[in-house]
């Protein structure tokens, strides 16, 4: 299945006759008038009619019947997908689909790392305690300097 651009049949949706259409032909009013126009033809008495406000716009129409027609497949592909997947899932509750229980931790991997940490955090404690040492001589050699 192809990708389908949503945002470029949406754009074709806007700029298209406005809906609805249908394949019956309006009624005309009381001067004899259409209530409508067709907007497309699929052959000889198909037509399709629709009653816009503002016009019709037949270019605009072919573009996205076109698009329409060649993204159909697509897009009901995607939505059985994504009914089927609501029906999977449909009165479940979020217990059932999402485990309670946090997963399994290897516990020699965990005192590695514990063990890490500590060392890291004694090796920082002596860092400290040496830096603080020669703070404190530089201190103390700059006082018998003066």
């Amino acid at each position: 299945m192809t990708h389908v651009n949503l945002e470029e049949l949406e754009s074709l949706e806007k700029q298209a006759t406005a809906g609805p259409w249908s394949g019956i032909k309006p009624k005309k009013d009381a001067d004899g008038w259409s209530k409508g126009c067709g907007v497309a033809s699929t052959g000889i008495g198909n037509t399709i009619y629709a009653n816009p406000p503002g016009g019709s716009y037949p270019s605009d129409d072919q573009k996205l019947i076109i698009a329409m027609r060649n993204a159909l497949p697509s897009i009901i592909h995607e939505l059985k997908t994504l009914r089927e997947a609501c029906e999977r899932y449909e009165g479940m509750d979020t217990r059932d689909i999402i485990p309670q229980k946090p997963p399994t931790i290897d516990t020699d991997v965990l005192d590695r790392h514990r063990a890490s940490i500590n060392g890291i955090i004694a090796a920082d404690n002596e860092w400290r305690l040496q830096r603080d040492t020669i703070s404190a001589w530089v201190k103390e050699q700059m006082g018998e300097v003066k």
